[in-house]
Parts: structure tokens; sequence; C-alpha cells
């Protein structure tokens, strides 16, 4: 019996990164963007009519932000999961998002295979936070974050 669909809605005021990712996606058979939008009021109302089971959401919105955007879902649709994916890279900012209620985040610097085990990993479990944002925070000597604890899915050596 074939995996059902996994429901998808795009948050990024950038075009590109949205037609990227509905491209990456795409690819997946399991995984159907059922929206795309660029603010985060849009953000609500789409998730509010469509449902999704997952929304991959930039924390640099106009307009209402990211993070705003988020509680604001999650108030209203508890069950949807959220993958941060932003350039955001700072501890606090990372923190704030989990604290928030965000599923996984993704660095959009982190490869495209990062993002794909960040939605397995949050299809799986609680919370998922990719390699390179432990990286990052290892790095930066965050030793106050308390990242979940989630084990991060094989990977094919990247």
């Amino acid at each position: 019996m074939p995996m059902p669909s996994l429901r998808i809605l795009l948050v990024d005021d950038d075009d590109i990164v949205r037609a990227a990712l509905e491209i990456r996606l795409a690819r997946q058979a399991h995984l159907k963007t059922v929206g795309s939008v660029a603010t985060g009021e849009e953000a609500i109302l789409a998730a509010e009519r469509l449902s999704p089971d997952l929304i991959i959401l930039d924390l640099g919105l106009s307009g209402l932000s990211g993070m705003d955007t988020m509680r604001a879902i999650i108030k209203s649709l508890p069950q949807v999961r959220i993958i941060v994916l932003s350039a955001a890279q700072s501890p606090e900012q990372i923190q704030q998002a989990f604290d928030s209620g965000a599923a996984s985040y993704v660095l959009k610097q982190s490869s495209g295979i990062d993002l794909l085990e960040a939605v397995q990993a949050v299809i799986a479990g609680p919370q998922y936070a990719s390699p390179m944002v432990r990286r990052n925070l290892t790095g930066a000597g965050g030793g106050r974050i308390q990242l979940p604890d989630a084990p991060c899915p094989a990977s094919n050596g990247s």
C-alpha cells in the first residue's frame, strides 16, 4: 500500500525560494505542496483553509514575522508540524523557534538533503535540528540551547 501524501504549505517571501522548494519536494512521491504564500497573514489564512500536515516557514517575512506567524498557526491548528527554513543562525533565534513550537529548524545554507531529512524526521518524531544547526550551535558555544534529542535520520553520507 502506498504511503499517503504529506500535504505541505510553503511560506517564504522570496518567489524563487518557494518555486525551488516546490520543485525539490515534487521529486518525492509522498510529498504534495498544497499551497505557497509570501506573507504571515497569507500563511495563517492558507493554513486554516488548506489544513496542511506540514508547513515550511521562513522567519524573515515582511509584515507579520515568521515567529508570530508560527505562534498564530500553532494556536489555531496545534496538529500542524512546522519546519523553520531560515537564514537566521543565532542560537537565540533557533531556541526561540523551538520554544514557539517549531518541529524542526533547517538553515537555508544547508543542503537540500537536510530539508528532506527534516521532513522525514518530523513525520516520525517530535522535533529535529539539522546537522548544520547543531554544528552551528556547538561552534558558537550554544551551551544553554536546548535542542531536541531526536535522532538524526540515516543519511547517505552528506
